[in-house]
């Protein structure tokens, strides 16, 4: 049968279905509101505890006539356990209750016509609907409605945290599609930046006009800052190993939100409700990125920067947990909460993508809520929004607090810092990256610091640059991917061969190798393109100005 006699609510996916006969479960007649009908040889009160034992809600109309005999409405007969939570009512007050008149909504949304369709026909009615809020219970169900006798009977099972762990299941595999995309093309990003950023460098050097020494300045300055925003995409989309800290939340938290006050508005108010005792194993350095990326948002998110925003952190109370894990130690959470504009709700199930937001352009470029989303669940834990437009919106951040073991998980590697500074005194370096243009810029540019420089664009370049100059080559400075044989494994056979040789690696896509298997190949520091010439150069003079016996280790 059309399910047309539906009204226009928020229904969806209705339909009606004849069954081949109504379902007897229960014997149906007249009743009195508040007993239990039974079926031979069951007790009531053994009838009563089954029904409130199951988790769907159970609800027994009888319908209400005019003087024609024409259904006007329904009153409870009897409800379950499950009901009552669901409606948020006790079964004193929904017994005996008209159904149009403590529920608004079955008759806005078409319910009651279908429920007296049903004791018209004798169809079985089934239908997924949801309720939006404002009304008695909120959120997504799905009921079946059977005709009993001269009543109806309903089953309705609440699907709103199925609908909720299936859109964060389809946000997830959105998210993992679009980071190995991104991931795939940073690298390629990264070695166009760095050609662009060492030949501005080289310009700088050369040229002699200020207007144009301006220019070029800012050309090495925007390859810099395109790096960084490729770095946030790679923060996301290509974890890497790092060992974790068991740290107290609270502390992390004061330490990165001191500097955060002083870079908001001052017509902005930052409120910390902070409790003392959660510790979680984490990046600090991460978990900071997070709640800054948070509170960074939030500001936005307020009208010329005047509101509110509020930082909490508690423990999770149990009957949060819903579908999380049961930990013994249970779940810290961190809530960053706003007075501004809120999201609107078309948008809300978007708010993680990289590269969607709803802020204009000057405000970023929509990583931050990515970034954020990715750090949470390399560290087992999820991200929860709730917003309103005109009321402001609340980020909620949940993460297992510590276990006795910390853990190791997958984060962005650290670049390794390097000390020192120094000209490179006709030291010899040969340069091996398959991208031309990178190669050959960073070799003028580390010339033009006192380097004599050596390049190869592949392995067997650089064994024959080796064989012809090997006595003048002091220092390897090797791209990680690079076709045919990587520049990990390049170190290793090129310093099998001259173990004296100090080893750089570069890298346009980060680094997922463990420090045993950098130590391994003698590598003893890793630059993330792009990177400022004179970093390469202040690495390998402090490097190679080091005692001899010491540059096989980091």
């Amino acid at each position: 049968m059309s399910s047309s006699g539906i009204g226009s609510g928020p229904l969806r996916d209705a339909s009606m279905t004849r069954a081949s006969r109504s379902p007897r479960i229960l014997s149906g007649g007249q009743r009195k509101g508040g007993s239990l009908p039974l079926t031979k040889g069951v007790s009531e009160g053994r009838l009563r505890a089954t029904l409130d034992a199951t988790t769907d809600a159970i609800y027994w109309l009888r319908p209400c006539r005019d003087a024609e005999g024409k259904i006007e409405d329904f009153e409870f007969v009897e409800v379950n356990l499950a009901g009552e939570r669901e409606l948020r009512m006790p079964r004193a007050q929904l017994l005996g209750g008209r159904l149009d008149a403590l529920l608004p909504f079955n008759r806005i949304g078409g319910f009651s016509e279908q429920y007296k369709r049903v004791m018209e026909t004798g169809e079985t009615f089934e239908q997924e609907y949801e309720i939006p809020e404002g009304f008695v219970a909120p959120g997504c169900y799905r009921h079946r409605v059977v005709r009993v006798g001269d009543e109806l009977l309903i089953f309705n099972r609440d699907l709103s945290a199925d609908r909720a762990r299936e859109a964060e299941q389809r946000r997830a595999l959105r998210l993992a599609a679009l980071g190995r995309m991104a991931g795939g093309i940073a690298h390629d990003f990264n070695n166009v930046l760095a050609g662009i950023g060492f030949s501005a460098e080289l310009l700088e050097e050369m040229i002699t006009d200020t207007d144009a020494l301006t220019i070029v300045r800012g050309i090495a300055a925007s390859a810099q800052r395109a790096g960084r925003f490729v770095k946030q995409i790679l923060m996301f989309s290509r974890p890497r190993e790092s060992p974790v800290e068991v740290r107290a939340l609270d502390e992390l938290c004061v330490e990165i939100l001191d500097m955060l006050a002083r870079s908001l508005s001052k017509r902005t108010a930052l409120h910390l409700s902070l409790a003392r005792g959660l510790s979680v194993a984490v990046v600090p350095a991460q978990l900071q990125q997070v709640l800054s990326n948070l509170v960074t948002n939030a500001a936005h998110a307020l009208s010329r920067g005047q509101g509110n925003i509020w930082v909490t952190l508690r423990r999770a109370d149990a009957d949060e947990l819903d579908s999380l894990e049961a930990r013994r130690e249970g779940w810290a959470v961190l809530e960053v909460r706003d007075d501004g504009m809120g999201i609107p709700e078309s948008a809300l199930e978007h708010v993680f993508d990289p590269f969607f937001s709803t802020k204009s352009p000057e405000h970023g470029g929509g990583l931050g809520l990515a970034v954020v989303h990715g750090i949470v669940e390399r560290h087992g834990g999820l991200v929860r929004v709730r917003s309103k437009l005109g009321e402001g919106s609340t980020f909620a951040v949940w993460l297992p607090l510590a276990a006795p073991e910390p853990r190791v998980i997958r984060v962005e590697s650290r670049v390794l810092a390097a000390a020192g500074r120094g000209l490179g005194a006709g030291r010899g370096v040969l340069i091996v990256d398959d991208d031309e243009l990178v190669a050959e810029s960073l070799a003028a540019a580390l010339d033009l610091r006192g380097f004599r420089v050596f390049t190869a664009f592949e392995g067997i370049g650089a064994r024959a640059e080796l064989s012809v100059h090997g006595a003048e080559i002091d220092a390897l400075v090797l791209d990680l991917d690079m076709p045919g044989q990587s520049g990990i494994e390049l170190a290793k056979d090129l310093r099998a061969e001259r173990p004296e040789l100090v080893a750089v690696l570069m890298t346009g896509g980060g680094t997922a190798l463990s420090s045993e298997e950098l130590r391994e190949a003698g590598i003893l520091r890793v630059l993330e393109k792009p990177f400022p010439s004179q970093r390469m150069a202040d690495t390998l003079g402090a490097l190679l100005g080091a005692p001899r016996e010491r540059l096989g280790t980091s």
